[in-house]
């Protein structure tokens, strides 16, 4: 065997809560994060709610 052995690779798996991570450190869902926590702090519930539900559903996509 001159050139090796007839192979493919394995391939590297990335972590599920590293896929999480990096789609959670995206800049937009940053400000979404922020935008909870300002509704929650004024008492809008539902809006807070609504933009949480925005963000899980892109982080699932993603």
């Amino acid at each position: 065997m001159e050139y090796g052995p007839n192979e493919v690779g394995g391939q590297h798996r990335i972590p599920l809560w590293s896929r999480i991570a990096a789609q959670l450190r995206d800049p937009l869902i940053l400000v979404l994060l922020a935008a909870v926590v300002l509704t929650v702090a004024t008492g809008d519930h539902p809006d807070a709610t609504v933009i949480a539900l925005v963000i899980v559903v892109n982080t699932t996509v993603g």
